[in-house]
């Protein structure tokens, strides 16, 4: 005979952990750059507040457990909801890089199969090149309110503030498998067609956890996090779940990557840790240098961290 253990025996799921960070750490903050350039402020609490109308709209929409939902977007507070509330729900979110050649997206994007498209007002553009292509899309979701969406020949466009509006949050997250499928991201650059990898609510729950560890990120509750590394680049190396973890302030810098916004950023919300790739630090340490000398030591103080030559913010926690 088996004796099983019962002690904490809750599948590892995107649902519990939106419940973890609702319950502990709700009034933390979560601020990002929206389309117009704006820093929007918001928190954890509401973050999972609006992961539930989420997943109620696009239940709405007829969706069902392991459907895809695709994000065209930057990193900003409703692509973050929606990671949340896509795979919370059962759904598989399916995050498309922006920067690909058209070909390669409608490749992506019909191999994927997703019958959702979320898109940022700023890259509808692109979405209005290809849309005749795509052979599974049924809705396009503009990440803004009606006002702020552009003008396009594309018909039908749902507005995402009046969407989730409408929408009454979902009471109670359904009881998932913890090794379903949560999250579909494509490799870019490789030989032949991209190839699309899954990611499990288990895996993305245990690469969180170790992200949280001291000897990997030691992402914390004390912890100003910006995060520079794209949210459809591999799930953003898991931070966004890392944070809602740890309880940790989460910043979004939207579209604007160039050195002199990220410092604006790393000083206005005294940021302790951040990631992005080497070529991002690598012009944000020759932006700081090229700063009058009086600036460089306010800046770095600004934001507690330190550098080479006692001057460029490149800190060990830069990642």
């Amino acid at each position: 005979m088996t004796l099983t253990g019962l002690m904490q025996d809750r599948a590892l799921t995107m649902g519990s952990l939106v419940d973890h960070v609702a319950r502990n750490h709700r009034g933390r903050e979560v601020a990002g750059r929206d389309a117009a350039g704006k820093l929007v402020r918001s928190s954890w609490g509401e973050v999972a507040a609006r992961a539930r109308r989420v997943a109620a709209a696009l239940s709405g929409l007829g969706l069902e457990p392991g459907d895809r939902v695709a994000t065209l977007a930057w990193n900003r507070i409703p692509h973050l909801e929606l990671y949340f509330g896509v795979t919370a729900a059962g759904l598989v979110l399916h995050t498309v890089n922006p920067r690909l050649y058209p070909e390669q997206l409608v490749y992506i994007l019909n191999h994927g199969g997703a019958k959702v498209l979320c898109v940022d007002p700023d890259l509808l553009g692109i979405v209005e090149g290809i849309a005749d292509q795509l052979d599974w899309i049924e809705t396009i979701v503009v990440l803004c309110a009606r006002a702020e969406l552009p003008e396009s020949g594309l018909p039908d466009l749902v507005h995402y503030e009046q969407w989730l509006t409408a929408a009454l949050p979902l009471a109670a997250w359904p009881d998932l498998d913890e090794r379903s499928a949560a999250i579909l991201c494509y490799t870019s650059g490789t030989t032949g067609n991209p190839k699309g990898v899954l990611y499990s609510h288990r895996s993305t729950l245990l690469h969180a956890m170790s992200a949280c560890s001291a000897d990997s990120m030691a992402m914390a509750a004390r912890d100003n996090a910006l995060l520079v590394t794209p949210l459809f680049h591999v799930n953003a190396w898991g931070v966004p779940f890392a944070a809602a973890m740890a309880g940790a302030k989460l910043v979004l810098p939207g579209s604007q990557l160039d050195p002199a916004s990220i410092l604006s950023l790393l000083d206005s919300e005294r940021i302790t840790f951040s990631l992005g790739v080497p070529t991002v630090w690598l012009g944000f340490a020759a932006h700081h240098d090229a700063l009058p000398a009086a600036e460089r030591p306010r800046a770095c103080a600004a934001t507690g961290f330190h550098g080479r030559c006692g001057h460029t913010a490149i800190a060990d926690r830069l990642v």
